[in-house]
């Protein structure tokens, strides 16, 4: 995974947690009541006791909102002690200047801290995604992870502090002095945000240097693993993540129940995309330690093989599964799933015979698989058509004819029917060809004319050279020649250059002994005119 597919799919995890939490925010916000017990259709909510988390937010508020009482006495204090009538006086909303102005310094010190902050991690450490890993140290990694959520706590901690002041004094019967609390809850959901984005961010961190490393290594588990586990841990941070604040947030009953429903859709959906992610980055680990573009690569067509029609496979099942698991959460698709279970039997028979041809296929493809008659990039001929295995699909197969022309085929024809695989246990072939010669032709400069030229050409691997009399009619005799090669493309055209070879050679020196037609003449008896 480069640097950029690795950026983007961690802002794509991360701005689904944002939203998805924004709206849970914008949610309790909306409703003042109180929380209300669980439903009871609640499964994953047990793996996070809401006790804990509701104790430990409680904490949190009770703290800060300590802290920001003594900050605004303290401010009041000083203003009182400057002797300046304008800075103790209420103002607008009952807050007093000082108060006001305490506030706007706030925002002003957490913007250039911020900046501050943020400029300085990145001059030293640098980004996640850029860079050379070679360079940088566990120590300037972890820091270079924790500066956005970092720059996220500063910015939280003092828009609160100088908004906190604000509401801390604020008349209470005043309209908006309830969003004070609000405010409060959305500091502890956005602490809690940064601290998992932190981990969210470090495990990115780690799991880039490991992928820098394994690439160093041959070893194939390795270079697979590390992206799957870092994957994996990702989707556990937001899942727990999205656990703890849901438990935390008061929510009315109905936001609560979907949730929780989307909670578990959640766990599902990020289930099964971590096995597709696991199922695509082993084929793609697997195929660039295995390349085609090499002169032998039948290990390398056989688990091309394999990992292509495989994955398919594994696509097709996890997107089904994750679909019906999603569905069963809601109480009428289950109810309905129940009633097709109780007719399963039938609808399993008439679906069989309907889908017999699919089903067919789609076994003939994994068959194909297992058992491998064919591979990717397998010459064969079939209909009568030399050509390249291109493509394996769960229900067809696409051959690439010498012209250029596809030839598709339905995947079970080559379970079924009889065909010709050039290159099933290797590349290697012997090419013949055929010439007629005179019978004056002598044999032996032929056969020696061919082991020169055989020699001379880079497309001959060395191994067969041979030169025989096979057959002989009234006008000529037939010359086979054999030759071998590492495959048939290059085969093709040993032939045809060997064959001008030899042609030349018996035009410069024996033009004699060409393939001619022999005619008898005989005096007419009577005429003496001739007679054919």
């Amino acid at each position: 995974m480069g640097p950029s597919s690795c950026k983007l799919t961690n802002l794509t995890m991360v701005s689904r947690f944002l939203i998805y939490l924004l709206f849970l925010s914008l949610a309790s916000i909306a409703s003042g009541a109180e929380p209300l017990p669980a439903p009871a259709d609640r499964p994953l909510k047990t793996m996070m006791p809401p006790e804990l988390t509701k104790e430990s937010a409680e904490g949190f508020k009770v703290i800060i909102l300590s802290a920001t009482s003594r900050l605004g006495d303290s401010i009041d204090e000083i203003a009182r002690s400057s002797g300046v009538e304008g800075f103790s006086s209420p103002w607008l909303l009952g807050i007093s200047g000082a108060r006001y102005l305490a506030s706007l310094i706030l925002l002003m010190l957490v913007c250039v801290f911020t900046i501050s902050v943020v400029s300085l991690i990145r001059k030293n450490a640098g980004r996640i995604a850029t860079g050379d890993m070679n360079k940088k140290s566990w120590p300037k990694i972890l820091l270079t992870a924790a500066r956005k959520p970092l720059a996220l706590v500063i910015w939280i901690y003092g828009t609160y502090f100088a908004l906190g002041i604000l509401f801390d004094a604020m008349d209470p019967t005043v309209a908006i002095a309830f969003l004070g609390e609000k405010l409060t809850s959305l500091t502890y959901v956005g602490v809690i945000i940064a601290l998992f984005w932190l981990a969210f961010r470090i495990i990115a961190a780690v799991q880039k240097m490991m992928q820098h490393r394994a690439a160093k290594h041959e070893q194939v588990v390795r270079k697979i693993l590390v992206p799957v586990i870092g994957n994996a841990l990702r989707s556990l941070v937001l899942i727990a993540g999205v656990l703890i604040l849901t438990n935390t947030l008061e929510l009315p009953p109905p936001i609560e129940m979907f949730s929780s429903k989307m909670i578990a859709m959640l766990v599902i959906a990020s289930v099964a995309s971590l096995i597709i992610r696991a199922a695509t980055t082993a084929e793609r680990v697997l195929l660039e330690a295995n390349r085609l573009d090499v002169a032998d690569n039948l290990r390398a067509r056989e688990i091309y093989t394999q990992v292509s029609v495989i994955r398919r496979i594994v696509i097709i099942c996890v997107s089904v599964l994750a679909v019906a698991c999603g569905l069963m959460l809601f109480q009428p698709v289950r109810q309905l799933g129940t009633s097709i279970l109780a007719s399963a039997g039938i609808a399993g028979i008439v679906l069989g015979l309907a889908a017999q041809k699919t089903l067919s296929n789609l076994f003939a493809g994994i068959q194909i698989a297992i058992s491998q008659p064919i591979r990717i990039d397998d010459v064969v001929i079939v209909e009568g058509e030399w050509g390249w295995i291109e493509e394996i699909s769960l229900t067809f197969v696409t051959v690439r004819v010498w012209d250029l022309r596809r030839l598709i085929l339905p995947i079970n024809y080559f379970i079924e029917k009889p065909f010709q695989n050039w290159t099933r246990s290797s590349a290697k072939l012997i090419n013949s060809f055929f010439l007629h010669a005179d019978y004056t032709l002598p044999v032996e400069p032929l056969r020696q004319e061919l082991t020169r030229l055989l020699k001379a050409n880079p497309l001959w691997d060395g191994d067969v050279d041979c030169l025989q009399v096979t057959d002989s009619t009234p006008t000529s005799m037939e010359i086979r020649c054999l030759m071998t090669s590492a495959d048939a493309p290059k085969g093709w055209d040993l032939k045809c250059e060997i064959r001008e070879g030899l042609v030349r050679f018996m035009q410069e020196n024996y033009p004699a002994a060409l393939p001619k037609v022999r005619a008898e003449l005989h005096p007419a008896e009577s005429s003496g005119a001739p007679v054919a």
